[in-house]
């Protein structure tokens, strides 16, 4: 048995793939302790291999025992987990895998818990008590301290943790990095980072923008300024790491060089735990045409629903019309929009493919923007 692990492992190194999805974690009810996997995005695949690693203290006192795993078998159909205790240093590793059969292809919803398996503590843990999920595929290549899902050809599809920093194999409050070990402390109190306050100004042909935050903590990865020229579909234009200076409020300051684009741009601020969760600050723009409504879609093409952004200088009652091609009236909203970035969904489900097009109206300014229906 060790040596068919062995070799799944070295099949493993030599598949490394770049499409890795699945993050660990657990949960303790009373002394019940749930293992579940979570996908970043949407992913269908078989799952041929499913590694945990258990850790504590081998001098835990009272002297702390785990029960056999207990296989969630609807939500993994064939799945048989199996046990191999093992040292490393003061800690003492359980490892739970699952190798003896490939489970059938599934489509994994991206942000939903899989739980995989249970197993039952002799009491119920504190705080005192250093429990943690353990990962560190650069430092034991055999497989001892491994969180690792593989899918039905080998290839890996959880983070490796010498991939990149902060390399996220676990999803959770407490996550940490050390090197490259990745671990999930059983407790921990992590408070959330929270903006207090988020502006975007414009000096020149530059975009000022400035954040506060309190609740900075070493669980910050990093900070990501997306840009977006129609208030809905952004991207990433620069990274920025945290202070790490020992205070929990700081502020960031980034210039943004406007020189090549045009009419408005739209700010939001996201900011990443080392444990793979995320938040946003409110959406700010910047004009560069100072006057007027301005006025975009997206996706466009669209198969089912248009979203119209409109960007106004003062509050409005806003009139859309939607027509095709000949000016045919299809569709009539009406709504109140405020100062600066709205969003409406125009509803084209159901019309056939073509262009169309839609006229907005805004106190005594009409606009007019061409969208493309695709089934």
């Amino acid at each position: 048995m060790k040596k068919n692990i062995i070799l799944t492992f070295l099949s493993f190194i030599f598949c490394l793939s770049s499409f890795a999805q699945f993050q660990g974690s657990f949960t303790l009810v009373g002394s019940t302790l749930s293992y579940s996997i979570k996908p970043v995005a949407d992913i269908t695949t078989a799952i041929a291999y499913i590694e945990f690693n258990l850790q504590y203290p081998t001098n835990a006192a009272p002297s702390l025992t785990v029960g056999a795993p207990v296989s969630n078998s609807t939500n993994f159909p064939s799945i048989s987990i199996q046990r191999l205790d093992g040292t490393d240093g003061p800690f003492t590793n359980i490892k739970f895998v699952h190798n003896t059969s490939t489970i059938a292809s599934k489509t994994y919803t991206a942000g939903t818990e899989y739980e995989v398996f249970t197993t039952t503590l002799n009491y119920v843990p504190t705080k005192a008590d250093s429990i943690r999920l353990a990962s560190d595929f650069g430092a034991d290549l055999s497989g001892t301290v491994n969180f690792t899902v593989l899918d039905g050809g080998g290839n890996l599809i959880s983070y490796d943790p010498t991939s990149g920093t902060p390399a996220p194999a676990f999803y959770g409050p407490s996550f940490a990095l050390i090197g490259t070990g990745n671990y999930l402390p059983l407790f921990g109190d992590v408070t959330p980072v929270k903006f207090t306050n988020f502006s975007a100004t414009k000096k020149d042909n530059s975009a000022l923008l400035a954040w506060q935050i309190t609740n900075e903590d070493a669980n910050v990865a990093l900070y990501e300024v997306e840009r977006s020229v129609n208030g809905i579909n952004f991207t990433k234009v620069a990274s920025i790491a945290p202070k790490n200076n020992g205070f929990t409020s700081n502020t960031y300051n980034l210039n943004d060089d406007l020189s090549n684009q045009s009419s408005i741009v739209y700010y939001r601020i996201k900011q990443l735990d080392k444990d793979g969760k995320f938040t946003y600050t409110e959406i700010r723009s910047v004009r560069i045409t100072a006057k007027g409504v301005i006025m975009g879609v997206y996706p466009n093409p669209v198969k089912s629903v248009a979203n119209l952004s409109l960007d106004l200088t003062e509050d409005a009652a806003i009139f859309v019309n939607l027509t095709d091609a000949a000016g045919k009236e299809i569709k009539r909203v009406n709504f109140n929009a405020t100062k600066g970035l709205n969003v409406k969904k125009i509803d084209m489900t159901g019309l056939a493919s073509g262009s169309y097009l839609i006229k907005v109206q805004a106190g005594t300014e009409l606009k007019t923007i061409s969208v493309v229906k695709a089934n």
